[in-house]
């Protein structure tokens, strides 16, 4: 087959008409300025197209699910809704068995999550709801991250005074510690942030002589925020033997590295602490060769791109920097975590800082020097470019702006590259935020939008004019195997944007 495909992902690209705080209208972008001029489809990006509940924003990891896949699948995060709203949760076998490990060794239960009221990692109604059903006999240790990535950069400390309200009559429940998700949320292999997490939850067993409330105000003095905050201990309390550890994250990318330092028999990034007979739960499958006890186990889902391109011998590139590594690759091959034959995996290493607003180039360029070199070598290329969702979460206008320049100057090569080629090219994105980084009161829009997002389609040069005006995410991966003349499986959705 002499037919080649480029996806291009830009993401965090929304659509928004007003110029004010949109650093995508404000940057000098002459190529997205054309792309905007021109005929495109808007795609839907949240809520029910996507099977999220209603009025709900959404993340990377479910924009790729429901494109690779070619369909709508219920997210997980609805799955676990689901079972606690039909009291089922506590039905489940491993919960049972996580308890059981409790009551027969007299050993205490390790809490481990993302704490914030967003729904993109991990939410606290999980948490509150399994504090419910835990039986008072066990002793319960809170390990919470704090985050504002997603939210008011002070917003956890109001949040975390409710939540101890709700708890202050559990006597079996304690605040074991703190720690701001740049730590123990890391997915870039900064393994020295996760040591240091690692270590206030095995080693370190010197009582702090603060509140965790004092501990968040004198940090905010320091202008050390959620997302930075030092991870802290602040009881006499470790991580035992015999004790149990559950991660509540249902997102995954950000929970790997931390569930390694406790699972893994081998890790080469720091010394740990010989621990016996840990039980080791996670919400979902993290990666993997995890092993582990899983509460919502992984669906088997057939069929999805990346598995019909492999089934009709077509050779596939998936280019990302490893900030975003998971969101092409193999991680994200709809939770098989397989390499599909003739697929190949490129990682390009992200840049070693604490914020990308000090980078707002990070390795755009890096990536499409080597996808030029390489993309002739593939009948399939996806490419996905992290720049405006990285530097988003700095709310910085002028870096944000900047990093639309710089994509703007990257892909314009790229696009220049296809026409040389004559390969057809889409190109499209998960979902918005540097289109709206502020509201009429400057303050920080710190949620994910529910704007749309375009879809564009290049062929022989020209701007292809789509047939569909206004569609779903679900509907780019037909549409691709439409042009590649694949039939399109069964479990997919049928409508074609081109």
């Amino acid at each position: 087959m002499n037919k080649k495909i480029w996806l291009i992902i830009l993401d965090w690209f929304g659509i928004n008409e007003k110029k004010e705080n949109n650093a995508i209208k404000l940057a000098k972008a002459p190529l997205f300025e054309n792309l905007f001029s021109k005929n495109y489809t808007r795609l839907e990006a949240s809520e029910t197209p996507v099977w999220l509940p209603k009025w709900q924003m959404w993340n990377s990891e479910v924009w790729h699910l429901t494109i690779w896949a070619g369909r709508v699948i219920k997210q997980s995060l609805v799955e676990i809704d689901d079972l606690f709203e039909k009291n089922q949760f506590e039905e489940i076998e491993e919960f049972k068995n996580w308890i059981n490990h409790c009551i027969k060794n007299n050993s205490a239960l390790h809490l481990f999550t993302l704490f914030w009221d967003g729904w993109v990692h991990a939410h606290i109604n999980h948490l509150e709801k399994i504090l419910e059903i835990i039986p008072d006999s066990i002793k319960v240790k809170l390990h919470l991250f704090w985050d504002w990535r997603d939210l008011p950069q002070t917003s956890m400390l109001e949040q975390f005074e409710r939540f101890l309200e709700k708890i202050k009559d559990k006597s079996n429940i304690e605040i074991n510690s703190i720690s701001g998700r740049f730590y123990a949320m890391d997915r870039d292999n900064n393994w020295e942030r996760v040591q240091k997490v690692y270590d206030i939850l095995c080693s370190d067993n010197i009582k702090k002589d603060i509140s965790p409330s004092e501990y968040i105000k004198n940090s905010y003095l320091e202008w050390t925020y959620d997302e930075f905050l030092e991870p802290i201990n602040f009881t006499w309390n470790t991580i035992l033997d015999n004790d149990a550890i559950f991660h509540l994250n249902f997102r995954s990318d950000r929970a790997v590295q931390l569930t390694k330092a406790f699972y893994e028999k081998e890790l080469e990034f720091f010394k740990r602490v010989d621990l016996k007979n840990l039980y080791i739960s996670t919400m979902t499958k993290y990666y993997k060769a995890y092993d582990g006890h899983v509460f919502i186990k992984e669906m088997d889902i057939n069929n999805t791109l990346w598995e019909v391109i492999s089934n009709n011998w077509m050779k596939q590139l998936h280019l990302a920097e490893t900030e975003k590594f998971a969101h092409v690759t193999k991680f994200f091959n709809w939770w098989k975590q397989v390499v599909f034959d003739q697929e190949e995996d490129i990682l390009i290493a992200s840049k070693k800082v604490k914020t990308y607003d000090l980078d707002p180039t990070m390795s755009a360029y890096e990536i499409c020097d080597k996808y030029l070199e390489q993309c002739n070598n593939f009948d399939f290329s996806v490419i996905n470019f992290a720049n405006w969702d990285m530097v988003w979460h700095t709310w910085n206008l002028e870096a944000s702006i900047q990093a639309v320049e710089v994509l703007d100057e990257v892909i314009t090569k790229i696009i220049n590259k296809s026409k040389e080629e004559n390969i057809d090219i889409y190109i499209t994105a998960d979902h918005g935020n540097c289109e709206c980084m502020f509201d009429e009161k400057w303050e920080p829009v710190t949620s994910h939008t529910v704007n749309l997002v375009p879809f564009w389609y290049l062929s022989n040069w020209e701007y292809v004019e789509l047939k569909q005006k206004h569609w779903t995410l679900a509907d780019v991966a037909p549409t691709i195997l439409e042009n590649f003349w694949i039939t399109i499986p069964s479990e997919m959705n049928w409508n074609i944007l081109s």
